[in-house]
């Protein structure tokens, strides 16, 4: 029994960057194909998105309303914000104008299932893969069987194939503001996490064993978004790009011998599953530019946030990718468990040491956003730092008692420089006209590879201003 559908892309936030919804678009593609009829309300760039779902709900009957969430807040300490309430607007908005049955799923559901349906008065909540879950609910639903469960899950093959043709997610999308912004296009080579950093969720969104796309179907997708949308930069959106390294090192391998001299970058290297010789296949294969989190340079704050590598490891990976002369951008993190001025500064210490060049750029967080399900809460509630009964759907963030706030912004103003970004800085909104300026040249660089130039000119300018997080 065919089902009418309408999926609602309810992610407004445009800072940094507006991120084109995947997902979403797979969810879309896969439910169009099981027979059902899709359409997809993308409200991020709306100026009254409760005004314009009510409209094209009256405009036409639905069966079913889907809300993809992509993420519960800003994630940011220093500049908090939580979307909840803006997807609440939305539920009411669908509850006030039609009665069918309301679902919804994104990578947020999936960190909290159950509390997320309680919280927004979801029929459904749908985990894990949307693209098997949704059509498999609808299935259930056809077949006139017992009402499924609140929290319904999906799993994607072991294999990681999809009986989705290339660039099927892309298509079912409308990218043409998306695109005026930023011209690269999100491409997932696999699905799976298997490290166990202590505040992270990839795991509980994607599972834990890595399924890998053949590099085959990888390369059949880049030639589709290509020929589909004119656009030869490609981001690589793996939770984790190299690893398995040996699969990152068939990917590159692949795209050479097809010969398509793509632009590529991922921002998600693993410091402890890279060498020398997977940078040099990287750059042969189109990469210019690498984006790696390894948190902190102190070995014992590694060890306490779950990374998996020490500092000489960092070292070694940082030489190579600097050997491979690609732009870096290092995310690290301050105020984790275990969190001194002493850890602090061995951080610092080694990011001047190592991180040198005009070409690396710094990104600095401070404090970790607590998410349910993960060790870092599980330590925040024996430590008491969490009442019993917080669900964690709002921003809570640990800081280290060991360290004091005050402290590390004193010490981050010390350290200050053009290369060095606090996360909290990427949301002004002085820095879109240089965005869309780096989409409109189609610059073979990535726009964070401009960034210490951008924050000269900022800086200069008083652009920044006091809205600026430095203090």
């Amino acid at each position: 029994m065919p089902f009418s559908i309408l999926l609602v892309q309810t992610n407004r936030e445009r800072l940094p960057q507006p991120v084109i919804p995947l997902g979403l678009g797979l969810v879309a593609a896969a439910t169009a194909q099981a027979g059902h009829q899709v359409k997809v309300l993308d409200l991020c760039f709306s100026k009254d998105p409760e005004r314009e779902l009510a409209e094209r709900l009256r405009r036409r009957a639905y069966d079913v309303v889907g809300l993809s969430i992509r993420n519960l807040d800003s994630s940011d300490a220093l500049r908090p914000h939580s979307y909840l309430e803006e997807v609440r607007a939305l539920v009411r908005t669908v509850r006030r104008v039609t009665p069918v049955p309301l679902i919804i799923g994104g990578a947020a559901v999936s960190i909290a299932p159950a509390a997320m349906a309680e919280y927004l008065g979801a029929d459904h909540a749908l985990t894990g893969a949307g693209e098997y879950a949704l059509p498999a609910l609808l299935k259930q639903w056809g077949n006139g069987g017992p009402r499924p469960r609140r929290v319904f899950s999906g799993e994607d093959p072991p294999t990681g194939a999809s009986a989705l043709p290339p660039a099927a997610g892309h298509t079912a999308l409308a990218l043409g503001r998306y695109l005026v912004r930023h011209r690269w296009l999100p491409v997932q080579t696999k699905r799976g996490c298997s490290f166990g950093c202590i505040y992270c969720t990839y795991s509980r969104i994607e599972g834990s064993v890595p399924r890998c796309r053949s590099a085959e179907s990888v390369v059949d997708e880049l030639k589709a978004l290509r020929s589909r949308f004119r656009v030869n930069s490609f981001e690589l959106v793996d939770s984790t790009w190299n690893h398995p390294v040996e699969h990152a090192k068939e990917i590159c391998e692949a795209i050479l011998s097809a010969g398509l001299r793509p632009n590529l970058q991922s921002l998600t290297l693993h410091a402890g599953s890279c060498d020398g010789e997977l940078l040099r296949l990287m750059v042969r294969a189109g990469f210019c530019g690498v984006g790696c989190s390894p948190d902190s340079a102190s070995d014992r704050m590694l060890d306490q946030l779950g990374k998996g590598l020490g500092s000489d490891q960092l070292a070694r990976t940082i030489d190579a990718v600097h050997q491979a002369s690609l732009p870096g951008l290092w995310f690290f993190l301050l105020g984790g468990p275990g969190e001194t001025e002493e850890t602090v500064a061995e951080t610092f210490r080694f990011i001047r040491k190592r991180l040198r060049r005009r070409r690396d750029i710094v990104m600095i967080t401070c404090g970790l956003r607590i998410y349910p399900g993960t060790e870092l809460e599980r330590r925040a509630r024996a430590e008491g730092l969490l009442d019993a009964s917080h669900n964690l759907l709002e921003p809570v963030f640990y800081f280290s008692p060991g360290l004091r706030r005050e402290r590390l912004r004193e010490l981050l103003r010390q350290q200050a420089d053009d290369r060095w970004i606090l996360m909290a800085d990427t949301h002004l909104r002085a820095i879109e006209p240089f965005r869309r300026l780096h989409a409109l040249l189609r610059l073979r660089k990535p726009f964070w590879a401009y960034a210490g130039m951008v924050g000269r000119w900022l800086r200069s300018s008083k652009a920044l201003g006091n809205d600026a997080a430095w203090g």
